[in-house]
Formats: structure tokens, C-alpha cells, sequence
């Protein structure tokens, strides 16, 4: 990533690299087409180019550019580019300021199990620059660890993925409230469901004992005003 003070903007440059058999030189010039009768594709690939082809309106859509480099036999570099305008101010930050209500966050823990690293990594940024601090956990089993370990009270809100490794949502939500501790049936929990959440799996959710939920992708506008309704303001 690199910044130009004269435009403003960053320029972002991502490399795939293949380590397949490689492209010959006479197919390249075609690469981004789309190739209904598979011509010059390996019967094994069983491809039609279609991905490359979309991937290619939606770069240039963007504003960016997208090159390749193969060598038969050895593979194929794809390279993207792109160019982005920075932000004078990070929304959340102005809504923040304009927003008393966002006071209430500072200072509150909540335990985050989310599988996926990358929106894992951007909702826990996002919070963590409104002061809420994020303890971020990958599957079922280390949401009950860390919170069978905790000090009553230490949470303020749990919220989970409901499809996770080793425990799902449901199976965590329902073993949390029925744990011998103070804190267990009045901690908020908000699952996050992957799927449009059909009312056969929001029934299933309030039965195990969840209080809310969200669908992806996650909007933070949203996630943060149930944030506050649950550890904000419905306990002041």
C-alpha cells in the first residue's frame, strides 16, 4: 500500500500467485474472456473463465486494473490494483461525537466468537476505536472457557456466530444460561446469523436464550445501537 499526498489517495497493489501448469502464451491475450466451449482449459479444470471474466468488470467498475503473467509449466501471477480515496474522518468516529449515546460503550467487554479472520479483525477495529474492549475467540469451546473463567460481571455482552467449530451458538447460549453463576441469565447475547435468518431459527435462538440478533454482512450502525440498547442503556 502506498499514499500519494498529491491525489490523496492509496494505492493498494494484492498478488495471487498460482503454482499450476501455467498458461501458454497464445491463450493469455484471451484470459479474461469468457470461454463457453472451455477451448485450451484442461478437462480436469473444467472451467469457463466466467470468474475471471467478472472479476475483471468488477476491478475496472472500481477504478482498477487487473494483469496477468503465466509461465506454462510453472504458473501464474495475477496482479490487482487499486486506488482509493482516504477518509478525512472514520464515520463511526463523527457519529460518535454527535452521538452521546456512543459514550456508553467505553470501557465495556465483550467476548466475540466469530470464525471468519476478516470479519473477525474489521468489527473488532471498528468497536475497539469506539473504547469498547473486544476479547475475539474462533470456536464454541474457548467462548465457554473464557467465560466459565471470567469474573461475574466481567462481560457486558457476548456476541457469537451461530454456525461455529467444536459448539455452535445455540448449544453455547443454552449451556451459559443454565450456569450456576449470578451473571449467566442476565448477560446479553446477540447471535449473528451467515444465512438470511428465517423465524424457524430466531424461535430456536430465543428459545436457547439469546436476546438478539443480526444477519451478515454485519452493519455497524446496527450492531452498535443493539450494543448500547442491551449494555447501554437498558441497564442504566
Amino acid at each position: 500500500v502506498t499514499y500519494n499526498e498529491e491525489t490523496q489517495k492509496t494505492k493498494h497493489v494484492y498478488e495471487i500467485i498460482d503454482h499450476g501448469v501455467g498458461i501458454s502464451p497464445s491463450k493469455l491475450p484471451n484470459i479474461f474472456k469468457l470461454n463457453e466451449n472451455n477451448e485450451g482449459v484442461p478437462q480436469c479444470f473444467n472451467s469457463s473463465g466466467y470468474g475471471l471474466e467478472c472479476s475483471k468488470r468488477y476491478i475496472e467498475a472500481m477504478g482498477g486494473n487487473i494483469l496477468v503473467e503465466s509461465t506454462l509449466g510453472k504458473g501464474t501471477i495475477l496482479t490487482i490494483i487499486l486506488h482509493f480515496e482516504c477518509a478525512k474522518e472514520n464515520a463511526l468516529i463523527i457519529e460518535e461525537k454527535n452521538n452521546p449515546s456512543y459514550q456508553l460503550l467505553k470501557g465495556k467487554r465483550i467476548l466475540f466468537a466469530e470464525e471468519n479472520p476478516l470479519e473477525s479483525f474489521s468489527c473488532t477495529n471498528q468497536l475497539e476505536k469506539l473504547g469498547v474492549s473486544i476479547e475475539a475467540v474462533e470456536d464454541g469451546q474457548q467462548v465457554m472457557g473464557r467465560y466459565i473463567q471470567s469474573k461475574k460481571g466481567y462481560y457486558d455482552l457476548i456476541l457469537i456466530n451461530l454456525q461455529l467449530p467444536v459448539m455452535n451458538a445455540l448449544e453455547i447460549v443454552s449451556e451459559i444460561r443454565q450456569l450456576k453463576r449470578e451473571d449467566a441469565n442476565g448477560i446479553p447475547i446477540i447471535c449473528i446469523s451467515t444465512n438470511p435468518l428465517e423465524i424457524e431459527t430466531w424461535i430456536q435462538c430465543k428459545n436457547a436464550g439469546a436476546d438478539d440478533y443480526l444477519e451478515k454482512p454485519i452493519e455497524m450502525e446496527e450492531l452498535i445501537k443493539k450494543i448500547i440498547f442491551y449494555i447501554g442503556e437498558k441497564k442504566g
